[in-house]
């Protein structure tokens, strides 16, 4: 032949997500892909890294994960700024409408082999002053996307008011070290609104000496 081939058809793929192996990991939300939702609701637009993905939400949007910046604009829920004071985080967001219901945010995968003990480790708010409407957010862990492990539990309202410093969640991942282990946030909502914003992810090896965790000043 003349070397010449037919035109071929233009096709679109998505590679798939190589696990990460190098550490410590830092997930601010900042850097693209990551952009926030729009500041009021149905709050669309925002963009999450390619290998994170988010669970269905409920009916209308009135409960879901979102990307944001700034205030999440609940009433008395939620925090003022991220954790630097001037990026994103992402946070499940509860309208004032509808009941109890469940949302999930899941992360890429981590090859933990690299580590001896594995730590994750992220920054939360969850303020709200409204009576009677709280949440629960469970951290989960798998090793093969079917079976989950709780490593961490957080309650109820936890700061006690939007500009209240964010707090730190310190979590031991070797219940999930596998060369592709995932990672989940699962919020509760209990009633109405609640915000539930997190930032700051971290997977990293575990130092010598834990840094305190729950002290109180007095």
């Amino acid at each position: 032949g003349d070397g010449i081939s037919a035109w071929s058809s233009v096709y679109t793929f998505t590679t798939a997500c190589v696990a990460v192996t190098t550490y410590p990991y830092t997930e601010t939300f900042d850097n693209a892909p990551w952009a926030p939702a729009q500041s009021n609701w149905p709050y669309t637009g925002d963009t999450l890294d390619g290998c994170w993905s988010k669970g269905s939400a409920n009916l209308n949007n009135q409960f879901q994960w979102l990307v944001m910046s700034g205030s999440t604009g609940g009433w008395q829920t939620g925090p003022t700024t991220d954790y630097s004071g001037s990026g994103n985080y992402v946070v499940a967001k509860g309208s004032n409408f509808g009941g109890v219901d469940t949302v999930t945010l899941n992360t890429g995968a981590f090859d933990l082999t690299p580590l001896n003990t594995p730590l994750i480790s992220f920054y939360y708010h969850m303020y709200n002053g409204n009576t009677n409407k709280l949440g629960d957010v469970l951290f989960q862990g798998t090793t093969n996307g079917v079976t989950w492990v709780t490593l961490g539990t957080l309650s109820g309202t936890e700061q006690t008011a939007s500009t209240d410093p964010w707090k730190e969640e310190i979590l031991d991942a070797t219940p999930v070290k596998s060369a592709n282990t995932q990672f989940r946030f699962v919020a509760a909502k209990m009633n109405g609104s609640m915000d539930m914003a997190f930032d700051q992810l971290k997977v990293e090896e575990a130092p010598p000496c834990l840094k305190p965790t729950g002290v109180n000043v007095v």
